[in-house]
């Protein structure tokens, strides 16, 4: 069962993420415009720099708000549900945090004075957070499966008896001593 919704997770996760990435190619074309009309400068590296970090924060979002909509049902929650996430969520990340940076490091090519610029620490910051988020996500995934469970109904115990014939129990079933 959670095998399943992962994979449904991941197929609904890579097509939200290649929506985004057509979004920032436009967003990028937009950009390369602007410097042309305007010549570019810092300004443009910052605006770079800034929609880079806005579309890594999205696509971080992205794949955990996709986790939150497809664990659904009965028999979700497992000891290894948290690692499976936080795998899941890596290689997404991961493989888009690297397509986003060589997004930026090509604009900063051959410029030294830009070589601090970069997407790591948005990438570890990101990666804390989500992680703790995946947390949270399967506390709250185990608390609603186990208030969702029917509660055990004990039954009674009766004794009844002498001290040489005791009940407990079943009625059908008598042990003398």
């Amino acid at each position: 069962m959670i095998d399943d919704c992962i994979a449904t997770a991941r197929s609904i996760i890579e097509a939200r993420l290649a929506k985004d990435q057509e979004k920032m190619t436009l967003q990028l074309r937009e950009l390369k415009f602007e410097m042309v009309r305007k010549g570019g400068g810092s300004w443009h590296i910052r605006k770079m720099e800034t929609l880079c970090k806005a579309h890594l924060e999205g696509r971080a979002q992205i794949i955990l708000e996709t986790f939150e909509q497809n664990l659904i049902g009965p028999r979700i929650s497992s000891p290894d549900l948290n690692s499976k996430l936080k795998t899941e969520f890596l290689t997404h990340f991961t493989a888009h945090f690297q397509i986003i940076s060589r997004v930026l490091q090509a604009q900063i090519k051959g410029q030294s004075y830009y070589r601090h610029v970069t997407l790591d620490h948005s990438r570890g910051r990101l990666i804390s957070e989500y992680h703790a988020r995946i947390d949270l996500l399967c506390r709250k995934i185990a608390i609603q499966e186990s208030d969702s469970k029917p509660p055990t109904i004990a039954k009674p115990v009766i004794v009844s008896g002498s001290s040489n014939n005791v009940q407990v129990g079943d009625h059908n079933f008598q042990k003398a001593n």
